[in-house]
Formats: structure tokens, C-alpha cells, sequence
């Protein structure tokens, strides 16, 4: 079951760079099975729109993956 919760967690460090503005604790699609993570604001977007393209979740810790160029229309 997803769960998020969004406050502010002082003693936490994001998960994924090791940052301590964490605003977020997680457990659901955007981490490997059955893990529990914490995430800055720019950590989470990134797993959140890797999600949104159909990646499965990377490993904690691991840098961002290239995703591809949006398309726009002019």
C-alpha cells in the first residue's frame, strides 16, 4: 500500500543525495519494493516523473536517470 507523508522531518536525510531539507517520507511506487524512503523536494520529482515514463523505481541512493526530451507544439 502507498503511503506519503509531507512534513518536515529535522533528524531525516533525503535518501537519495543526503540532503537535510527532507519534506517527504515515502513507501510505494516511486521506491524498489517494500522500502520506506525519505526525499528533498527536487529527489521526489525527479523519481515522480521517472514514474510517469514507466521506469520501475531505481535503487535508493542512485543518481536521477536521463529522461527523454518533452516534446513541445508551437
Amino acid at each position: 500500500m502507498e503511503q506519503t507523508i509531507r512534513e518536515i522531518f529535522p533528524s531525516a536525510r533525503c535518501s537519495d543525495c543526503g540532503n537535510e531539507d527532507v519534506a517527504k517520507q515515502h513507501c510505494g511506487p516511486l521506491v524498489p519494493g517494500g522500502e520506506r524512503a525519505f526525499f528533498c523536494q527536487s529527489c521526489w520529482k525527479a523519481r515522480y516523473d521517472e514514474m510517469m515514463t514507466g521506469a520501475a523505481p531505481r535503487p535508493l541512493g542512485s543518481e536521477p536517470r536521463a529522461l527523454p526530451p518533452q516534446q513541445t507544439t508551437n
